[in-house]
């Protein structure tokens, strides 16, 4: 069950509509978060766990899947945060030492360097948010490939 909207829905699908979304990632990495109550630090859990060096987006920032549990979505909609504020939230925190991030990827482009850290996504939209498993405080992420891949969301249209 997920508080917020389907992601076929804030892509401008109806709701009626079955849909499917492609997009091509790294491995996945489980985010084992039990005791988080507040939403900064659960979210603060999901951003270590992405904000890594070796990273396809730590060289050139691109989409970052989450596909977040329902206990892990709950804790943050009874707080009243919004899949919006969850993926603002993701964004900003979301970043890599500078330093780390050239060292053993490509050269990485000078304008991506803001107070010596590097955004893993290029803005909120790069954050694709659902929510998806049973019970379980875990959340998965997996990082797209920079700039040279991106999701696409479809309807599936049945016979």
């Amino acid at each position: 069950e997920s508080p917020w909207e389907p992601l076929h829905v804030e892509r401008g699908l109806s709701g009626e509509d079955s849909a499917v979304t492609l997009l091509g990632v790294e491995a996945p990495h489980n985010v084992n978060d039990h005791r988080s109550q507040r939403p900064e630090d659960l979210l603060d859990t999901i951003i270590h766990t992405a904000s890594t060096a070796g990273c396809n987006n730590s060289h050139v920032p691109g989409e970052l899947l989450v596909i977040m549990s329902p206990e892990h979505a709950e804790t943050l909609a009874s707080h009243g945060w919004t899949r919006d504020d969850v993926k603002n939230y993701i964004h900003e925190g979301a970043v890599v030492p500078a330093e780390m991030a050239d060292r053993g990827g490509r050269k990485l482009d000078e304008g991506l360097i803001v107070d010596g850290m590097v955004h893993i996504t290029r803005s909120p939209a790069d954050v694709v948010l659902v929510v998806a498993g049973d019970a379980g405080r875990h959340t998965m992420i997996a990082h797209g490939f920079g700039g040279s891949s991106e999701s696409q969301t479809v309807p599936v249209r049945f016979p």
